[in-house]
């Protein structure tokens, strides 16, 4: 009979189980998929830093390029990369929790959902940007572990990389200098020295993610890029409203222009019925802005880029907003709570009525508009690089609808980001009232720091963009590991918890 392991060699094996899984199930995804790319209208526009994106993705995309002819590599990079994020995140759930069948409980949910391995594919940033929510969460685990030296500038680094990639990621300034807080400890002046200095630290990081994208612009164009993705984000969420007056902000040319456009998508929109209307007002709002009324404006103007008119679209929808303030509000919370439950797909039933209506009441048309040369350009570079059409912009009068599903899936897959959702609210509430015994608050700040990013990066989403599934299943891992943390919290409070 062999010896026994030893404790040491038992931990150095499930650890690397843990930390190898992830990079297995990466490659693997890979290989199935033949690492094909996924291209999106968008995706032209992230490969030359244009004006209208955040620098560090075409930065990311620039050195891959380099590596590799007609990025070959980007599919494995980024899949890699998403794999040795969850790697690095469970790892450090381990050292939080010391719970090596917690940790394998989450790492295995985590991995199993392939529409978040599918981002690995497509050129967007998604996938970089879940890979840095991982090691933001995976750098509090730490912390909340009692790590102290390392982690403050660690936060830094991750949140001006995750800013630089996806501006919505300044909610990790936020939730980090919460945790900050509520790790304190008895407040004395040395304490709150050091909490000053952490949370200047992450603060700094806050502000190198967002200034890193003007300083890259202007030394590339020459200028400080005045685009405003805000304001192309606001008129999506404004101009199917009722008609408000011309705001004196904005010329009235410009006003009527915009208002004469939508008018025939916002008629069909007041005779559908409920269930309708969000497939059809998706469904028009990228075709309307990006190929109606931006190069419109941009004519009208004289100018040969589309976000130079991104000061009138934001006047635009500031007076909208200002005019129904309420309606505003109430679009915002209703996209908030199809994020954060998984709405956008419909069930078989559901979308066979839609497309009944569809045959039945054919959408508006729209003639076409000649596009501005400077987004033609954009989508020949793509093609060149490719070796393949690339379209830009969404088609006239075409609703793009995800494949139906059935209730029961989509029953199940519901349940699981709404519960998410809420065990992270709980957690956030639970995490700010004193007497939380010692086994159990740590856990429990992490899961309140995991409820704010969740929330935060929802309502901050919502605020200009629809609900759509594209920006919640990035948050797929943190979903699962507030359940894996919700589920140690509760045996802890029941004084259950093994060490294994």
């Amino acid at each position: 009979m062999g010896d026994r392991p030893s404790l040491a060699t038992e931990t150095d094996v499930k650890g690397w189980v843990l930390g190898g899984l992830p990079i297995l199930a990466a490659a693997a995804f890979v290989l199935l998929t033949h690492a094909r790319l996924a291209y999106t209208p968008d995706s032209p526009s992230y490969l030359f830093f244009d004006p209208t994106r955040p620098v560090v993705y075409p930065a990311f995309l620039a050195l891959i390029h380099a590596l590799s002819p007609r990025y070959g590599l980007l599919a494995w990079a980024q899949t890699l990369i998403m794999g040795g994020s969850i790697s690095a995140l469970i790892l450090a759930l381990r050292r939080a929790s010391g719970a090596f069948w917690l940790c394998l409980a989450v790492e295995l949910l985590a991995v199993a959902n392939p529409s978040w391995w599918n981002n690995g594919s497509a050129v967007m940033s998604e996938a970089l940007s879940s890979a840095l929510t991982n090691l933001f969460v995976a750098v509090a685990l730490w912390r909340v572990a009692g790590c102290r030296r390392w982690t403050a500038p660690s936060f830094a680094l991750v949140i001006a990389l995750a800013v630089g990639v996806r501006p919505v990621n300044i909610v990790f300034g936020p939730a980090a200098m919460l945790m900050e807080l509520l790790l304190i400890g008895p407040l004395s002046i040395p304490a709150a020295g050091r909490l000053a200095t952490r949370w200047a630290l992450i603060i700094a990081g806050v502000l190198a993610g967002y200034f890193v994208t003007p300083l890259t612009q202007r030394a590339i164009h020459g200028e400080v890029v005045a685009a405003n993705p805000l304001a192309r984000g606001l008129l999506q969420k404004t101009m199917f409203d009722d008609d408000g007056p011309p705001p004196a902000t904005i010329d009235k040319a410009d006003f009527d222009l915009i208002q004469t456009t939508v008018q025939p998508a916002r008629l069909y929109l007041a005779q559908a019925p409920a269930p309708i209307r969000p497939v059809v007002e998706r469904g028009f709002s990228d075709f309307l802005r990006f190929e109606d009324i931006i190069p419109q404006l941009a004519r009208r103007h004289g100018f040969e880029q589309g976000w130079r008119v991104d000061g009138v679209l934001y006047k635009y929808a500031v007076a909208q907003i200002e005019h129904q303030p309420w309606r505003y509000v109430d679009r915002v919370l209703i996209e908030d709570w199809r994020l954060l439950s998984y709405q956008q797909f419909l069930d078989r039933q559901t979308q066979a009525g839609v497309d009944r209506y569809l045959k039945t009441h054919p959408l508006p048309q729209y003639s076409p508009v000649t596009q501005l040369a400077n987004t033609t350009d954009l989508e020949q570079r793509a093609h060149a690089e490719f070796g393949m059409p690339i379209r830009v912009g969404g088609a006239n009068g075409h609703i793009h609808a995800l494949s139906p599903r059935s209730g029961l899936i989509l029953t199940a897959q519901r349940a699981l980001y709404l519960g998410a959702a809420a065990l992270g609210l709980l957690g956030l509430i639970g995490a700010l009232f004193p007497g939380t015994p010692a086994s159990v608050r740590s856990l429990l700040v992490a899961l309140a720091t995991l409820g704010l990013l969740v929330h935060a990066e929802a309502l901050l989403t919502t605020l200009s963009e629809y609900g759509l599934v594209r920006y919640i299943v990035p948050l797929w891992p943190q979903i699962a590991l507030i359940y894996g943390l919700s589920f140690a919290v509760f045996v802890s409070r029941l004084g259950k918890v093994h060490r294994t």
